[in-house]
């Protein structure tokens, strides 16, 4: 909920200044690229990443329990 309400403030603050504008620029530009041809190759690296050996992965430290009997049992007695 928290995350919601930073982004919604964060859309609100920086929306807000295209508010403030009165007129848009009278100076644009444009720039007709149609009738230019880009030739090129795709440059891409010849060799492939090598990474080593990982090492071994540590286990866990917390070990996820198997028998929940007993909280379902005194979860039911409660009702």
């Amino acid at each position: 909920m928290k995350r919601f309400f930073a982004a919604l403030a964060l859309i609100a603050f920086t929306a807000s200044p295209a508010f403030a504008q009165d007129e848009p620029s009278k100076s644009v530009t444009e720039y007709d690229y149609e009738d230019d041809v880009v030739t090129g190759k795709i440059k891409k690296p010849s060799d492939e990443l090598v990474t080593g050996e990982r090492g071994p992965k540590a286990g866990s430290l917390v070990t996820p329990r198997t028998n929940f009997v007993p909280e379902l049992i005194k979860s039911v007695e409660q009702l």
